[in-house]
C-alpha cells in the first residue's frame, strides 16, 4: 500500500511539473490572408538556418522570389520566426510553419516596421506548399497543428447587389491551384477597401 501511495505521489509531482505550451491564432480565410499581408510571393526555399538569441532558438529562412503577387520584392528575401533546433537547444512553437530547402511555396508575409526581415502572416496559415500535378500547380494545405479561433466578421466575396450600389456577401471562389490564387489575389487588390465607420 505504501509503495502504491509513493508511486502515485511521484506521478502527481511529475504531472504538476509538466509545462504545456499552446498557440492560438485567429483563423484567416484566403481573402483575410491577402488583406493582412504586406507581401505575397511564390518562391523556393533556398536556405534554412536555426540560431540562438537570448536563450531562444529562431529560424532564418532565405527565399528565392519567383513571382511577386502583392508588394514590391524581387530576388531574395528573409523570413525569421521563433522556433527551431541548434546543436544545444530546441525551441518548439506549435503553429509555426516549417520549411525545407528546395520547397516551392505561396507565402503570405508581413514586415514588422523596425526590421528588414519578414514574418509569415497567421503563423502556418500563411505558408501554402505548391505541388505540380496534371491540373497545374496545386495548393497543398499545411499539416502543422494549429489551434484557431474564428474572427467575428463576415467573410466571403462582396458583390454588387443591384443598381443602388450596395454590396452583398457572396460565396468566395474555391482556390485549389496557383492560377486560382493569382486570379483571386488580383481581383482583391483591384477592389477598393471599404470602411464600416
Amino acid at each position: 500500500m505504501k509503495r502504491a501511495l509513493a508511486v502515485l505521489t511521484l506521478i502527481g509531482l511529475l504531472a504538476a511539473t509538466t509545462v504545456v505550451w499552446a498557440t492560438t491564432v485567429v483563423k484567416l480565410d484566403f481573402d483575410q490572408l491577402v488583406a493582412a499581408s504586406d507581401v505575397i510571393i511564390v518562391g523556393h526555399i533556398a536556405t534554412v538556418k536555426a540560431f540562438e538569441q537570448n536563450g531562444r532558438v529562431f529560424t532564418r529562412v532565405e527565399v528565392r522570389v519567383d513571382e511577386t503577387l502583392k508588394g514590391a520584392v524581387a530576388g531574395k528575401l528573409e523570413i525569421v520566426h521563433i522556433g527551431g533546433r541548434t546543436d544545444d537547444l530546441v525551441t518548439r512553437v506549435h503553429g509555426m510553419p516549417s520549411f525545407e530547402v528546395g520547397e516551392h511555396a505561396l507565402l503570405f508575409l508581413e514586415q514588422p516596421r523596425s526590421v528588414k526581415h519578414f514574418v509569415v502572416t497567421g503563423l502556418a496559415q500563411g505558408k501554402i506548399a505548391l505541388e505540380k500535378s496534371n491540373e497545374g500547380v496545386k495548393l497543398v494545405p499545411g499539416t502543422e497543428p494549429l489551434h484557431t479561433v474564428p474572427l467575428k466578421m463576415p467573410t466571403g466575396d462582396l458583390r454588387p447587389a443591384g443598381d443602388g450600389g450596395e454590396l452583398r456577401l457572396g460565396t468566395p471562389p474555391k482556390i485549389e491551384t496557383l492560377d486560382d490564387a493569382r486570379r483571386r489575389i488580383r481581383a482583391l487588390l483591384l477592389t477598393p477597401a471599404t470602411s464600416n465607420e
